[in-house]
Formats: structure tokens, sequence, C-alpha cells
């Protein structure tokens, strides 16, 4: 892995950005370190708590040994306070384990390294999840720069000193893939068409995995708590993996997990990394695209601003290429392939045949995934006969003006 042999020099850097003004929050859990930038706040709350060392037991014994490393957290402090959010796990793995850490707001620190506000950052990612402020404890840091350490990084973390240590539910669900039952067929729970469970079908159809494909709402309520007060389950809605006695929702966590299980993790693959792609690209076109297409003038609007341009440019450089992650398509592939694929069909391929806006014409890497990937045998051959989304509708392309 990268990590491994980057600059041990390099201090660890968690970001979170908090906007006052607007009352909501504009945040990125994200850590650098060493080389390692990891974007989504679960990301690199999984990565520092893994980089902590933590043993087994949090109640009884001494701690094992663990690393001391330099710590910096970035935040925008608008309204006077730095506040707790997505980025509060960081702050508080660190207050609990005595982790030392330095705190700097600047928010053009923040700039140097996210493409929300530079064209050319120094690492690749982007993500700026606007949502409502849910918590806002005031830490009482005095100084807008406040230093709690000048004391030695440690070594970035790989995925084999990772994996005993591992408390994110989505990367404990990963490492349990290759532990679970190899008799028991896969199950794909989700509704009759391509969408969020797409990356799922996707994978099994191109490695030849039998599966069981269920969208029967009855069924999806037995381990869904969304439609069944005692589920046999903590899972909340489609779409869900069942392999044997191990079920994963989440349309991220469940890709990662379908995906470790069937082998779609290359050489240079990284646990880490490719949870933080998977998640930029929820946000590119879910909470992107997905949320400004049903109106021509506001899907006008997005497709042709700059944040738009931000977070595909953002996806783009996350790509080494051919693939994500080299030579061999991975998971996180099948989970861009099907976005695209969604979208496509949706909105890009009407945008391009009616209005001659060629969207994918700036991001050939991405395109190279698509047109490989929709080539193979499993795209081809699929006969399982879950369609795709439609097009957007003749009235909001005659309003995309």
């Amino acid at each position: 892995m990268a990590a491994a042999a980057s600059d041990a020099a390099a201090p660890i850097k968690i970001l979170y950005w908090y906007d006052g003004a607007r009352a909501r929050a504009a945040s990125h859990g994200s850590a650098y370190h060493a080389g390692m930038s990891i974007c989504m706040h679960a990301c690199g709350s999984a990565y520092l708590a893994c980089h902590q060392r933590r043993p087994p037991s949090r109640r009884h014994g001494p701690r094992t040994t663990r690393p001391i490393y330099h710590l910096t957290y970035l935040i925008d402090l608008e309204p006077f306070w730095p506040f707790l959010g997505r980025g509060g796990p960081l702050v508080r793995m660190c207050e609990h384990t005595g982790t030392p850490y330095e705190y700097i707001s600047d928010k053009a620190e923040m700039a140097k390294v996210c493409s929300a506000w530079c064209d050319s950052p120094a690492f690749r990612f982007e993500n700026v999840t606007e949502g409502s402020r849910s918590i806002a404890t005031p830490v009482d840091l005095g100084a807008q720069n406040t230093s709690h350490s000048a004391a030695p990084p440690a070594q970035p973390l790989t995925t084999t000193q990772a994996s005993p240590a591992l408390s994110s539910f989505f990367f404990a669900i990963i490492m349990a893939a290759a532990a679970s039952d190899a008799a028991a067929p896969i199950k794909i729970l989700y509704w009759p068409f391509l969408g969020r469970g797409g990356p799922l079908v996707r994978m099994c159809e191109h490695t030849g995995t039998p599966y069981e494909y269920i969208s029967d709402k009855a069924e999806m309520a037995k381990v869904c708590s969304a439609w069944c007060d005692s589920p046999a389950g903590d899972n909340f809605a489609p779409p869900v993996v069942v392999d044997g006695d191990m079920m994963v929702s989440q349309s991220i966590s469940a890709s990662l997990y379908l995906g470790a299980k069937l082998g779609l993790t290359p050489a240079g693959y990284n646990d880490y990394k490719a949870m933080q792609f998977c998640g930029d690209i929820v946000d590119t076109f879910e909470g992107g695209v997905g949320k400004n297409n049903e109106d021509g003038a506001a899907l006008k609007k997005f497709i042709e601003g700059d944040r738009f341009a931000r977070l595909m440019g953002n996806v783009e450089r996350g790509i080494v290429g051919p693939y994500y992650f080299g030579e061999e398509p991975s998971s996180v592939d099948f989970f861009l392939f099907s976005h695209l694929d969604w979208r496509t069909s949706n909105v890009f391929g009407p945008l391009k045949e009616k209005k001659d806006v060629d969207v994918m014409a700036s991001y050939p890497k991405m395109l190279a995934i698509y047109t490989s990937l929709c080539a193979t045998p499993g795209y081809q051959n699929y006969a399982g006969g879950l369609s795709k989304p439609g097009p957007i509708s003749d009235e909001i392309l005659a309003a995309y003006a």
C-alpha cells in the first residue's frame, strides 16, 4: 500500500468545517497522513481508531503500546465557536486515548487540500456534504490555533495493521466476508429494478456468482425495520446482502462487503479509500444529480455550475487508471459503473441526444470505466430482467434551456 511507503514524518491532519452563518454543516471527517488522504467522516474515524490501536478490552487492563503522533484538526470558525459534528469522533478519540494533537482553524489551509474551494488541491478528495446541524457543542480550545503536541507522527496505517483493530461497522463487515459461510447462496434484497442495488447485481454477474434476487416487500420486511418492529437483523432498508448469517445493508457497505467476498480487491486496493471513493460517488450522483433532475432549470444550473465540475473532477482524480486502483476492476469500479449506468440512462443520455450536452466529455477516466464494464460478458449477457431508471421527461428537458 502507498501509505506504508510514504513519508512517516508527515503529520496526520483531520479537517472539519462549520458554516455558522447558515446554521448548516458542511463537513469533512477527513484525515491525511503521510501521503494517505482519507475523506468522509466514517472513513476518517475508522482510520484513526485503527491507527490508535486500541486494546480489545475497553474497561480493564493497561492499554497496549500506542504510537504517539501529531494530529491537526482544521475548522472554519465563522460563529466564533468551534463546533463538534461529523468531526467530533476524531477529536473525542484523541482526547479519550490521550493522543497529542494540534488544532488549526484556518479555512485557507483547508482550501489547499479540498477541491470544494480549490481547482487543484494537493490531495485527491472533495467531500463537502451539507445537512442540518444535529450537534453543536462548543469546545473550549482558547485560541484558534491550539497546539497540544509536537510529538513525532506514527507510521501510516496499512490494511494488515488495521485488520485486528477495526472498529468501524463498515470495515468489520468487509473483513467478515472472508469468514462467512461459503455454502450459503448470496441473496440480494432490493426493489424490482436496478438502482442502489445495481452494484451488487453487476458484481455477481461479472464474476459468475449465483445469487437470488428478492424484491418482495414482505420478504424484505423480515430483515428490515423500515416495515417491521422486530426484524431478524439490524438493517433498516434495502439494499441488503444476505450471506449466510451475515446481513449487510446500505449501498456502500453492502457493495464493499460483496466485492471483498467475490475477490474484487485487486493489487493496490485500500479499504479506507474505497469507502471514501464510494461516498464521493454518492455525493456526486445521488446528492448532486439526483437532487436536481426533477426540474430542468435546476438541472441546468447544477450541471453547468462549479460544484458539479468540482465533484466530478474529484471523482476523476481518484482513479489511477484504467480502473480505480490500477489494472483490474474493484468493487468501487462497479459502484461507480452502476451509478454512471443509472445516470446515463436517466439524465446524461437524454441531455446528449436532445440537447447536445456531453456531460462526460471532460472525464475520460470515468468514461473509460463505464465503456469497459459495459463491454463485459456479465453486462452484455445479463438476463435478469431488472430495468434501469428511465429517461427524464420531455418537460424537464424542455426546461433545460
